[in-house]
């Protein structure tokens, strides 16, 4: 971490990923804080109903962004998205490879929006297809998936 230079890495990538959402009008408000304005998808009164309990929430927006990226790269963009420290993600998660990986945005108020990961790490699809998942990048013997 100290010979590695991280630091400049990890703002390297947010500040990417940053100008692939900006491109798409997500723009991020304050660089310490994991909230983007956007262009409205809700009205105030439509944020006032509450639909949490809801099987199916309304797509406010149809445009999905699809990132191929090696683990540490997901894990700085996951960092940067939700404000939870990418050191606790490098060490204290593992996701296989060819897994996948979804991250929601919510506008819980009209124009901003803050993203969830609604799914990680899924390998249903390799699972389903009777593929063997993968422990590379995995430190330690007794994986078994």
């Amino acid at each position: 971490m100290k010979s590695g230079n991280i630091e400049f890495h990890y703002k390297e990538v947010c500040h990417g990923l940053d100008e692939i959402l900006a491109s798409y009008d997500y723009n991020r408000i304050d660089s310490k804080i994991p909230l983007y304005n956007c262009l409205p998808h809700i009205s105030k009164e439509e944020s006032l109903i509450d639909t949490h309990l809801e099987p199916e929430q309304k797509d406010l927006d149809e445009k999905n962004l699809v990132f191929v990226c090696h683990l540490g790269v997901m894990f700085v963009m996951l960092s940067h998205l939700t404000g939870i420290s990418p050191v606790q993600l490098w060490q204290g998660f593992f996701v296989a490879p060819s897994s996948v990986t979804i991250v929601g945005a919510e506008e819980r108020v009209p124009g901003e929006v803050v993203f969830r990961i609604q799914q990680m790490g899924d390998v249903s699809h390799l699972i389903g297809a009777n593929e063997k998942v993968s422990a590379s990048g995995f430190f330690g013997n007794c994986l078994s998936i």
